[in-house]
């Protein structure tokens, strides 16, 4: 385990098919990292984050050098899914979401990567979810608003209801967004 004090490190893209720590949650890990130190080293492959992000940022924030540890491997894809699945309690949209941004995410951006993204029935089936489900939130990830794209990341709002809501003009998005999750669920019901 190392401590570079001037390394800059960068998420992979790999592991940004998961979403950020927000709020309550990361000032939590913020307080526990202050007051117990950092715990569990940032997994790193080069100057990528491959595990860890939330806890980079956090030792950032509170100006402490990262503890890191260096991964050796190739499965970039297989560590991240490892990593995330098992310690998160992702429900399914949120699960869905990840397969999505593996669909659409390009492999081959750096040299541990090769080939062309991964397809639809293999995002679903590493993630554990439906095609339909991936379905849906690849069109929210293509056609809905970075504020819906986050409601359904943090598990506030079904994918196939972002789904519907995603088809609606941007102005129409924002606005339902704005009202908050209960407001989108309501404006689906029949």
């Amino acid at each position: 385990m190392t401590t570079p004090e001037a390394v800059e490190f960068e998420p992979h893209p790999h592991a940004n098919i998961f979403c950020l720590m927000e709020g309550e949650e990361f000032e939590r890990l913020k307080a526990d990292i202050k007051a117990n130190g950092q715990i569990e080293p940032i997994t790193v492959k080069d100057k990528y984050i491959i595990d860890g992000r939330n806890r980079y940022r956090a030792c950032r924030e509170l100006d402490i050098a990262p503890a890191t540890k260096t991964y050796d491997g190739y499965d970039i894809i297989g560590y991240v899914l490892s990593a995330n699945l098992h310690r998160r309690h992702l429900d399914e949209s949120q699960r869905a979401m990840a397969a999505a941004k593996l669909v659409t995410t390009k492999l081959g951006s750096n040299r541990y990567s090769k080939g062309s993204s991964i397809d639809l029935p293999t995002a679903a089936k590493l993630l554990n979810v439906s095609e339909v489900s991936v379905k849906r939130a690849k069109e929210v990830l293509e056609k809905g608003t970075p504020e819906l794209v986050a409601l359904v990341e943090r598990g506030h709002v079904a994918a196939s209801t972002a789904g519907k809501v995603a088809k609606l003009p941007e102005a129409e998005q924002a606005e339902l967004v704005q009202k908050g999750a209960d407001a989108i669920c309501e404006r689906q019901r029949p």
